[in-house]
């Protein structure tokens, strides 16, 4: 699926303080879903394994809760932060990316996770860009953090749902943030990285640091 480069993002709706296109919002609706397969599939290891499908629907409503809420609100982080600067940006599915992460996903349980890419309108400085493109990471970054502290505290219940539901968050989210670094055009990584080298690592490693953090409760 592929769109004109041009702003649709009238008519509008106001989500947490920004403004997202109707037809944007159709396409991050259909990734964060997309997103919740690939992570539910991804964590139980794909079709190689016969206990799939179990915990395929096991692991389906934390990765809902890890990739839904943390797309909206990672993109909604960093509208604000290009508004400032007079800048807009929106998500644009990409369905051959989608279709991809889905199937390896399903078939080889890899969590490649990219649905989409970035458009973005308006003339930024290559600070402001960074700045802008950080937003997003520094949000899933902040969620899987609190989802880990949340975990951390539930520790003790291992194997309860509430504490398998924030591991699985904190997962989700620290990927997603990882994933979001790559230093390609259309990627938040690509901005930041020519923005600050040394910023891109710190997030990349804050990322890793909390997604195997996760794994290892």
């Amino acid at each position: 699926m592929s769109y004109p480069e041009v702003l649709y993002v009238r008519p509008a709706v106001r989500i947490l303080g920004v403004e997202f296109g109707r037809l944007e919002l159709r396409d991050l609706l259909i990734s964060s879903l997309a997103l919740t397969v690939i992570f539910a599939s991804a964590f139980a290891g794909g079709l190689r394994f016969a206990s799939f499908f179990g915990q395929f629907l096991l692991l389906l409503p934390a990765a809902f809760l890890g990739a839904v809420p943390g797309s909206f609100v990672a993109l909604a982080m960093q509208k604000r932060v290009g508004a400032r600067a007079g800048c807009t940006i929106e998500f644009r599915l990409d369905a051959r990316w989608t279709a991809l992460s889905l199937i390896l996903a399903v078939i080889a349980g890899v969590a490649f996770a990219i649905t989409g890419r970035l458009s973005r309108f308006g003339n930024l400085t290559r600070s402001g860009a960074g700045r802008m493109g950080a937003a997003g990471p520094l949000a899933y970054l902040a969620i899987a953090g609190f989802a880990l502290m949340g975990a951390v505290a539930l520790r003790s219940s291992q194997g309860d749902f509430l504490f398998t539901t924030l591991r699985v968050v904190t997962q989700v989210d620290a990927w997603l943030a990882v994933l979001s670094l790559i230093p390609f055009p259309y990627f938040a990584g690509g901005d930041i990285w020519r923005w600050s080298k040394a910023f891109w690592v710190i997030l990349a490693v804050a990322g890793a640091a909390l997604f195997f953090a996760a794994g290892r409760l």
